[in-house]
């Protein structure tokens, strides 16, 4: 009877510990954010015009923060939610406002897959299947926090 017992315990632990995590699960990871951008500077005055964008420092590969034509403001972490920690697996936004999975290098873009999103964050086109990861954002006057 123990020896049975103990033969399905083993049975267990070895499919389970043979399977690995599915692909498609969204494994960006949670980092703590807390940013605060005072558009008072001049350094942030462009992002007063909807249309322009900035990369910040933070999130898991950076942030960027877009002023929306609806005159809202997306925060958008810019790793990669496919195949999220590949060396290449950052995303950069084109002059189509569309974000696009790759690095820019000598002034090239180098694409890492085909995975495409808007300026929201929201995903276009796979082979990721999840958006971008978003952080929130709280506008008072000039100042612009972002958070998690």
């Amino acid at each position: 009877m123990k020896s049975s017992i103990l033969m399905g315990i083993a049975f267990t632990i070895m499919v389970f510990s043979g399977c690995k995590k599915n692909k498609d699960e969204n494994m960006i990871p949670n980092v703590p954010v807390s940013i605060r951008i005072n558009m008072d500077l001049p350094l942030y005055a462009n992002l007063l015009i909807p249309g322009n964008y900035i990369y910040l420092n933070g999130g898991n590969k950076g942030i960027t923060l877009f002023h929306g034509f609806n005159g809202e403001y997306y925060a958008t972490d810019r790793m990669c939610p496919y195949q999220p920690f590949e060396e290449c697996s950052r995303v950069e936004l084109d002059s189509n406002f569309t974000f696009r999975c790759g690095n820019m290098q000598n002034g090239v873009f180098q694409k890492c897959c085909e995975s495409k999103f808007q300026f929201d964050g929201l995903l276009l086109n796979g082979p990721s299947i999840y958006p971008l990861k978003n952080y929130r954002v709280f506008k008072s006057g000039n100042i612009i926090d972002i958070s998690n």
